[in-house]
């Protein structure tokens, strides 16, 4: 098994300790048909189902003239241009390298945060145990991989530094918080050190990738691309991958040619949210003068004047 395959099992082994995650259904590879109008007497749910399926089709009607989009999915770039898809994964292995090995700190943090103070129980100490035997078997691997020394002794450095705290950790039977804050300020320099180059690894590689397809197109074409990033809900603008196209395309914010979509990552919900941006950016414009009114909740100005006039719990 890989570095990385080693080391991430044991980060499941700890994490699932704390979370039992549901059972989630596997995601469409293309978006669900439409539904049909509901089947019902009432005249004014019949005309509300009216507007929905006119919606429906005029965001797939224009879905058929955007052209071109990156879809930054996962670890890959897709480039969706005149009816052909071209799918690059920018992300390094050595990016997964890195980050894996910052997790090992972070494993030990979210197992031990609300255990300190504590007697380990049997089940903690087991895990613990488990993840260390993990550890031990990745680290020869990282100590022979392909970096300057540098870097490689930072790897070691963070690995032998999680491994002396969870002995530690072991022995006692129990850690305390100040402890454990101490265990990830000493390593806290390190790990943002590999976090800077992760970083420099995916956005050098993604660039290459993007300037190659730059090139192959006309200034028209260029002019015209839209981006969206399908990533999870905490970063948003602060994104690595909407920082770099928001300054690629000199977009000022998230929202016209560079779109966020939060906690999905099928390629038809990326399409889907696109297609949406454009069609609610006609209505805001048309019907309110301001393009970015949709952006925000249609009823949020007259749900402020509402509370403003009638304060909750009064």
């Amino acid at each position: 098994m890989s570095i990385i395959g080693q080391l991430s099992r044991g980060i499941v082994a700890v994490a699932t300790f704390l979370f039992t995650l549901g059972a989630l259904p596997p995601a469409p590879a293309e978006a669900p048909a439409a539904a049909p109008l509901a089947q019902t007497s009432d005249p004014v749910t019949v005309l509300n189902e009216a507007f929905r399926a006119a919606y429906l089709n005029t965001k797939q009607e224009i879905l058929t003239r955007t052209d071109p989009v990156i879809l930054m999915v996962g670890d890959k770039a897709i480039l969706l241009r005149k009816g052909e898809r071209t799918e690059f994964t920018y992300v390094p292995a050595l990016f997964h390298t890195l980050k894996t090995v910052d997790h090992v700190p972070l494993a030990l943090f979210v197992q031990l945060r609300y255990a300190s103070g504590l007697p380990l129980n049997q089940s903690v100490s087991d895990r613990l145990k488990q993840f260390r035997s993990l550890i031990l078997q990745a680290r020869p691997g990282i100590q022979t991989m392909d970096l300057a020394d540098e870097k490689r002794k930072r790897q070691l450095k963070i690995i032998d530094g999680s491994l002396a705290y969870l002995d530690e950790v072991l022995e006692k039977g129990r850690t305390d918080e100040a402890r454990l804050k101490r265990f990830i300020k000493g390593l806290q320099p390190l790990i943002m050190l590999n976090v800077a180059d992760a970083v420099a690894l995916e956005l050098d590689s993604l660039n290459r990738k993007v300037i190659e397809w730059k090139k192959s197109m006309s200034p028209e074409e260029w002019s015209a691309l839209t981006v969206v990033v399908a990533a999870s809900h905490m970063p948003r603008e602060t994104n690595s991958q909407m920082q770099y196209f928001l300054a690629l395309l000199d977009e000022k914010r998230e929202g016209e040619r560079v779109i966020y979509l939060e906690g999905a990552e099928e390629e038809w919900r990326a399409l889907d949210l696109l297609v949406t941006h454009v069609v609610d950016r006609s209505i805001a414009e048309c019907f309110f003068d301001d393009p970015w009114r949709m952006h925000r909740d249609l009823l949020g100005d007259a749900a402020h004047d509402y509370i403003k006039a009638h304060p909750p719990g009064q």
